[in-house]
Formats: C-alpha cells, structure tokens, sequence
C-alpha cells in the first residue's frame, strides 16, 4: 500500500486520507492495479469576473496492496482519480465525495470495468490502405485523460484496449491536413471495428428538372444533408450540410469530403414545394 505525500503544500491543504478497495467485475479485490490522482492548485472563483483559471496539478500514482486496497490523501480542490489495471479493467471517474455532498468519503469502493478491443484501419480517400498515420485515442470522460496514440501499420490497421462502458473518440492526425473525430460507445468485453477515412474531393453532380421534365431555371437552392446516424461519418467536421445553385441548364455540383449517404433537398421562388 502506498499513501501519497501532500506534494508540497501547506498544513492543513491536504484533506483526510480515504481509502480505495479496487475490485474486478466479480468483486474480487484486485492487487496490483494503479491508481492516478489529480486535482487543482486553488479553488474555482465565483461569480461573473474570473480572474484565476485553477491549474491541475498531477497525475499522482499509487498501487493497490494484495487486498485491493490503497491510501490516498487527495487534494483539497476537486480532486478525481481513476484506478486501471491491464488484463482486468478500468474504473469510472472516482468520486471522493458523497452526490451533493461536501464532506469526504473515508472507505470507497472501486469496481473495475472490463475493457473493450478497439480495431481500427486507415484508409485513402480511394479506399487504399494509409500506412504510418497517426491516430489519437480519446476517451471522452476527465478532462485529464490524456490522449493516447497508436500508428497504422502497412495494412493501414491498429488496435487497442480501451476502457468498457464510454465513449470515445478517434481522429487520424495528418500533418497539413484537416481530419474529423469519430465518436462512438465502446461496451465493456466487446471488440469494436473503427474506419477512418482520409479527406479527399468528390463530387456530387445532379440535374433539377420540373415535374414535365424541363430544366428548373437558373439560381433554385440544393442543399446536401448527411445522415447523422451514417457509422462513417465524423461528427465534428464532415455533418454541416452542403449547399449549391442550380445553373441555366438545370445542372448543380456539391463538393464532399467523402462518400457519404444523406438528403437532397431542393427550393428557391421557382421551385413548385420543396424536392427530396
């Protein structure tokens, strides 16, 4: 068991020890597992003028002892902790104090959650393998998570173990290029398949033609709409809507980022209701 120190601060900055029992998804106590603390520098400041932003300061580590259990003396400003072991699973942010409460916890029990497999391939814009990119793993739950990279081998693919039960998200890093993120939820002792796709220029080209089967004129609105719930869109770049004007003849062009399924819709003073 080890007890963390008080990291320099003062007497009396540093709250009570509490005590963590880490367990597995059987609730057998696992020894071994390594927890990380975090917490801030100084409390929030209240009301509408803030001039001090906290600063986090950790991450701190402590190992649990053969009964699953370890001291910790956390921070005295929002402290948080997340408890992990390889082969068994990670836990949920850990909660120091009772919900709506400010006093502090002296015994609290962490059940580890299993992990989920994360496989995942790169790809070109043309479907070929993109070997060699970089792809940051985010788990979307802390704000001190830190990211984790992997690197694509020369099929393109990687894999990782990721923690069961959140959501995380994926972006390919490219120098030079602009990539999106790909969220979604991993379930604990399930394997996860992710594509991501590089950004290339396609083209989607069509023609507006009134219900008798003549050119709209020039100027009507098309308007592209990806589907939202589409597994191979991201969500942070590539689900803004795209939109054109129709030319003399009729004819409109829309420039995407990739293939994708969604919505046409078409309006304007000349267009009879709205065209789907």
């Amino acid at each position: 068991c080890q007890v963390l120190s008080t990291w320099g601060a003062a007497p009396g900055d540093v709250r009570a020890p509490c005590t963590l029992i880490v367990i597995d998804d059987l609730d057998q106590p696992v020894g071994g597992a390594t927890v990380r603390l975090w917490g801030d520098n100084q409390p929030p400041e209240t009301g509408h003028v803030r001039t001090k932003v906290p600063t986090s300061v950790g991450a701190f580590e402590a190992t649990t002892d053969a009964d699953g259990r370890c001291e910790l003396r956390p921070p005295p400003y929002r402290p948080r902790a997340h408890a992990f072991k390889q082969g068994v699973g990670c836990s949920k942010p850990i909660e120091f104090s009772p919900a709506g409460g400010s006093d502090q916890s002296r015994l609290v029990l962490v059940p580890l959650i299993r992990f989920a497999h994360l496989q995942g391939r790169v790809v070109q814009a043309d479907d070929s393998p993109a070997p060699d990119v970089r792809v940051s793993i985010n788990e979307l739950e802390g704000e001190d998570d830190p990211l984790v990279f992997v690197t694509s081998d020369a099929d393109g693919r990687f894999e990782r173990d990721v923690p069961g039960g959140r959501r995380v998200s994926l972006r390919a890093v490219v120098p030079g290029s602009s990539t999106c993120d790909y969220s979604f939820e991993v379930r604990a002792g399930t394997t996860r398949n992710a594509l991501l796709r590089l950004p290339g220029e396609w083209t989607l080209s069509g023609l507006l033609l009134e219900a008798d089967g003549t050119p709209v004129p020039e100027g009507a609105e098309i308007r592209f709409w990806p589907d939202p719930h589409a597994e191979e869109l991201g969500f942070d770049k590539w689900l803004h809507d795209h939109d054109a004007r129709t030319d003399k003849s009729g004819h409109f062009e829309i420039k995407l980022e990739q293939p994708m399924s969604g919505l046409l819709t078409a309006s304007g003073p000349d267009v009879a209701g709205l065209a789907r």
